[in-house]
């Protein structure tokens, strides 16, 4: 396999490799984000669970301590209402109690809800016996009781409940830490992820700005030179990639191009090349335009649509120096000899053998008894039908679709006909091909001027017009029994006896 063929391809490559790699990158930060906000949210949402906790704790103490004042009160002050207002206040602590026991995350926190509803209980029974001899009258034990009540419960609860608070307190300045430190790994890792980002995409866009947009301008500039007649154009060929390969095939046709100009600077000057041993120029430098549409059609999905519609508006204009430089750079010298229109017919097929299998084109050749021997610049006649050819393909939908290719007598001679069922011309198309305005559909008309002149160079002319039934269209070369070469250029014609 040569480099060339090696290298096909790679530019693609490259691209799909680097908007992987971006994809990857991508997968991972959102990855590691999505990690980093679930812990953010769990420390959050611990840190909200040991408020609740918190809350229930000061809860039960100040239902407790509220409560409590009212057996003094009824001891001293000989509150007749004193026990229905204790039992008021703490109507709702069992509530509180068992809403803070289901809130505990681990055993150490049960027992200390355990603990505080122990003392809690054992105060409330102290007191249920301070009221009791209240109501019985007896004011002396009651006090005595009371004394031992705030000795052996009242303290003992307060005790238990400033551990609890103590131990709560240390426990919140934990989860504080930890609901912290989330936030600062989080915060950490979206700003580098954020940095990798765009660092990834000023490389992808530094690669595109060397690797693409600058050799497709390069490619532009120097198109636009050949058409202003600077042979002496070259460019830098750079890797074995698509861009690589357009940029060598511009280097060649430049060469070819300066050679054919001789030393005089005009085409067919003594010394050049015989036309009819390289392809004709304009092909070549279709082909390199060809490509380059293709590699920019390639890349624009990925691109901004201003600078897609740039590169698209780029590629269109060069197009247009490329039909310009042909209409003054065209070889005019002929190499007639007697073609037989099967082989010709037959090779131009072949050429495009897989592309129709692969589009699922199917094709008829069909080959009538002519009169005369057709003479004609058989090199020439193979690139025209050829283009013709392609037109067609590229009237044809992408799957699908059939191809026509014949020669049969005509009034005027022989007839080499190119018919397809696709997307017809239309009027603007077809005058665009006589009188020399822009070509209205950049996707059709490649090597239509190509092919005019070559029939007038024949002494005949090209043909178009409608498919049966109005769908398609039928290109038709119209070339004379005996050539009668045209003067237009002041070239000669060389005929070759068979």
């Amino acid at each position: 396999m040569s480099p060339r063929a090696r290298g096909r391809g790679s530019l693609s490559r490259r691209l799909t490799a680097t908007f992987t790699a971006l994809g990857v990158i991508a997968l991972l930060v959102v990855g590691v984000t999505g990690y980093t906000l679930t812990q953010w949210r769990g420390s959050a949402d611990e840190q909200e669970r040991h408020y609740l906790r918190s809350l229930r704790l000061l809860e039960a103490r100040a239902l407790t301590f509220e409560a409590y004042k009212e057996v003094p009160d009824a001891v001293l002050g000989s509150d007749p209402d004193a026990r229905a207002d204790y039992t008021d206040r703490l109507a709702g602590i069992d509530a509180v109690f068992d809403d803070w026991a289901e809130l505990a995350e681990d055993p150490a926190e049960e027992r200390e809800v355990a603990e505080v509803r122990a003392a809690a209980t054992a105060l409330d029974d102290s007191a249920d016996t301070v009221f009791d001899l209240v109501e019985q009258g007896r004011t002396a034990e009651a006090r005595a009781e009371l004394e031992r009540v705030e000795e052996e419960a009242f303290e003992p609860f307060d005790a238990v409940t400033d551990a609890a608070v103590a131990s709560d307190e240390a426990k919140r300045e934990e989860v504080r830490a930890a609901a912290s430190e989330a936030r600062g790994t989080a915060s950490t890792t979206l700003v580098v992820a954020g940095l990798g980002t765009v660092s990834l995409l000023l490389l992808i866009g530094a690669f595109l700005a060397g690797g693409v947009f600058r050799p497709v301008r390069e490619l532009h500039e120097g198109l636009a030179g050949l058409a202003r007649g600077r042979t002496d154009v070259r460019l830098p060929e750079g890797p074995d990639d698509e861009i690589g390969t357009l940029s060598r095939d511009f280097n060649r046709l430049a060469e070819q191009l300066e050679r054919s100009a001789g030393p005089g600077g005009a085409p067919g000057a003594p010394g050049a090349p015989d036309p009819g041993e390289h392809d004709d120029a304009r092909l070549v430098l279709a082909r390199v335009v060809d490509g380059l549409a293709e590699q920019v059609a390639a890349v624009a999905g990925d691109l901004d649509e201003a600078r897609a519609a740039e590169l698209t508006a780029r590629v269109a204009s060069t197009r247009r120096a490329v039909e310009r430089l042909g209409a003054l750079t065209y070889p005019v010298e002929l190499d007639l000899a007697v073609v037989d229109p099967v082989a010709v017919l037959h090779d131009v097929a072949g050429r495009v053998a897989d592309e129709l299998v692969r589009r699922g084109v199917g094709i008829a050749i069909r080959v009538e008894d002519l009169p005369d021997p057709l003479v004609a610049d058989r090199a020439r006649l193979r690139e025209t039908l050829s283009e013709l050819v392609r037109n067609a393909l590229d009237a044809l939908p992408e799957r699908g679709g059939s191809l026509g290719l014949a020669a049969r007598p005509h009034p005027d001679g022989v007839a080499l006909e190119v018919t397809d069922d696709g997307a017809g011309f239309s009027p603007a198309d077809i005058a665009w091909l006589h009188d020399g305005t822009d070509r209205p559909d950049e996707t059709r008309g490649v090597g239509l001027r190509l092919a005019t002149a070559v029939a007038e160079q024949h002494g005949g002319r090209l043909q178009l017009q409608a498919g049966d039934g109005g769908r398609g269209t039928v290109a038709r070369l119209l070339l004379p029994p005996t050539p009668r070469p045209t003067s237009r250029s002041g070239g000669r014609t060389r005929r070759t006896t068979p």
